[in-house]
């Protein structure tokens, strides 16, 4: 069973990584705790993460549990499963449009073209994309070294929530709008729905 953790966390500018650092950190205790009963500090926490060849970070006390955390503005997320998971929090929100033909294929593209009834319709189909491309990468474990344009998705429009299709074999993908403003995705192997525990206290 995939479970996924999201949380408010009150972000600073000044510093602004450590911050997002530390509410991803608090929130994977939380989760830990709720789901393994594993009760660590967010400083035993750092003693037991280790990281993969491409920065994915993994318990060495406990390899079968899987873990992924994300963060944006002032939102984190924390996704746990027992086998590989990816998991990306993003804001919607206005996007530069040079960087639609380096995350989006021609096909996702057309889609994309195809979505623009106006503005806020269309950054948040783009956002549904970039959170499917990253929470592909990210059970992957892969980050960036994973080409964005090998592999691509397609969404069934009849009703909400949209069928999702990836060119990439035995993957399952979770969507969901979060307050009208957050968007957030998950890839995993398990055809189960995760089940969502929003907006905890951390």
């Amino acid at each position: 069973m995939c479970t996924i953790y999201i949380s408010h966390f009150e972000q600073t500018d000044k510093h602004k990584y450590d911050t997002e650092h530390t509410a991803g950190l608090k929130l994977l205790c939380t989760a830990l705790s709720d789901r393994f009963k594993l009760n660590l500090t967010p400083e035993e926490l750092k003693a037991q993460l280790k990281t993969n060849a491409y920065g994915k970070p993994y318990l060495i006390s406990h390899e079968d549990i899987h873990f992924n955390i994300s963060h944006c503005e002032d939102m984190a997320a924390c996704a746990l499963s027992t086998s590989p998971v990816g998991v990306d929090i993003e804001k919607i929100q206005s996007f530069s449009e040079l960087i639609i033909k380096k995350v989006l294929t021609p096909e996702e593209q057309a889609f994309l073209k195809q979505m623009h009834t106006d503005e806020k319709t269309y950054q948040e189909w783009f956002f549904r994309f970039w959170t499917l491309k990253e929470s592909r990468i990210k059970q992957a474990g892969m980050g960036f070294s994973m080409p964005l344009l090998d592999f691509s998705f397609s969404f069934g429009t009849d009703t909400a929530p949209y069928k999702i299709t990836c060119t990439d074999p035995g993957l399952y993908f979770t969507q969901q709008i979060i307050e009208n403003q957050y968007i957030i995705a998950l890839c995993s192997t398990e055809s189960k729905p995760p089940v969502m525990n929003c907006l905890l206290t951390i």
